[in-house]
């Protein structure tokens, strides 16, 4: 098999769905042979890569968000198969990170005719992260963002900022960092292995997935004023020259 695509049918408010039949005939038209598997549950995704590598597809592409596009990756991780994305989520960050354009015929385009490159895998726990890895704040804007279903795109994660302000809170963190040590109430950690979150973050801007290294912010405990006044820095990238801010590789 050419192309097997993990498809989440509710990505794109149900777009990703009505493209199960399309996109084989798609690929065909250029002489590769591509399946589609939907998922059914949280994880789902997971396991349909795995079996997918496993069964000798040479791509692996998830269709849908950054959620689908996370579960595929460790399905992969130590796999000869190579990841692709087709974008269909709110916040599109892996996507991003990787060059893949937000529209449908392009991305579609990318997998056709793009060449392979490596990605770097960061490792938590007994799984795998692509993009990123939030804790606090940070954290708790994903959790918010999921409940949100009457709007879409960047704006989702800004009304999730609102929501988690609500109940900002700044846990008490042990950071360790190499030789570094770092104690203390923070309002996030972003372990990044990608630019951006929530769909225009930049909270590690220089991060690149291709380098080897994680790029690390750690943000001082502040309160919902000061969260609000620092916000359009994080969407520009240039809150690492802010004093609460430390950066670190």
């Amino acid at each position: 098999m050419d192309v097997t695509f993990i498809l989440n049918p509710a990505a794109g408010r149900g777009r990703a769905g009505k493209l199960a039949a399309e996109l084989p005939r798609r690929f065909a038209r250029h002489g590769l042979e591509a399946e589609v598997r939907e998922t059914r549950e949280s994880k789902h995704a997971i396991e349909l890569a795995r079996a997918a590598a496993e069964s000798g597809s040479r791509i692996v592409a998830a269709v849908g968000g950054d959620g689908t596009a996370h579960e595929v990756a460790n399905g992969l991780a130590g796999t000869s198969a190579t990841i692709g994305v087709v974008p269909l989520g709110s916040g599109n960050d892996l996507a991003m990170a990787l060059g893949i354009p937000p529209d449908l015929d392009a991305a579609l385009d990318v997998l056709v005719n793009g060449r392979d490159r490596p990605l770097d895998l960061g490792r938590f726990d007994d799984g795998w992260f692509a993009n990123s890895l939030g804790l606090g704040f940070e954290a708790q804007v994903t959790i918010e963002s999921r409940k949100i279903r009457h709007l879409r795109g960047f704006t989702i994660y800004l009304a999730a900022v609102v929501k988690a302000l609500t109940r900002l809170e700044c846990p008490d963190l042990e950071i360790r960092i190499d030789d570094r040590r770092i104690d203390g109430e923070r309002l996030l950690v972003c372990v990044g292995n990608g630019p951006r979150v929530g769909g225009g973050f930049l909270l590690t801007p220089d991060a690149d997935n291709a380098d080897g290294r994680l790029d690390v912010c750690v943000v001082d405990a502040m309160g919902r004023l000061a969260v609000m006044r620092t916000l359009p820095k994080a969407i520009s990238g240039t809150h690492v020259s802010d004093r609460r801010v430390s950066m670190f590789r």
